[in-house]
């Protein structure tokens, strides 16, 4: 199966990342990744807030090695520099997910519900990010 990262790259798979070969060159890698984050999480979350009447805050790119994406108590979204390497589709889930966060700030069944709402197939995602997200590093 192939699949289509945001910045377009096939992917065949799990994705196995190119290693560092020095500390500069892991840094301009990263500062790319940090680049495209930006560019494309901040389309989705516009697209997606539009779409469906949320009012999110900033956008916020992080390092964050735990967590693909967090909702502040004002409104900032933030998303790991990471998450840009997996497909479109699981980085619109971790966007809606977040959106979903400005309403309903726990994990409540009526937090998944609201995510069920606006992507009924959600759980796939879920489970891609779980067996693949090791991957996406540098």
């Amino acid at each position: 199966m192939v699949e289509k990262t945001a910045h377009g790259a096939d992917v065949r798979g799990p994705v196995h990342p190119i290693p560092k070969s020095n500390a500069q060159g892991g840094q301009a890698f990263e500062q790319w990744y940090k680049a495209q984050a930006l560019k494309v999480l901040s389309e989705r979350v516009r697209y997606y807030a539009a779409k469906h009447g949320f009012q999110p805050g900033r956008i916020r790119i992080s390092s964050a090695r735990t967590r693909w994406g967090s909702c502040s108590s004002k409104g900032t979204l933030s998303f790991t520099w990471r998450l840009v390497m997996a497909p479109l589709e699981v980085i619109d889930y971790v966007v809606i997910h977040e959106l979903v966060h400005l309403k309903v700030k726990n994990h409540s069944k009526t937090f998944w519900g609201s995510v069920a709402a606006l992507m009924p197939d959600y759980k796939k995602y879920v489970a891609w990010l779980k067996k693949n997200g090791s991957f996406l590093t540098l």
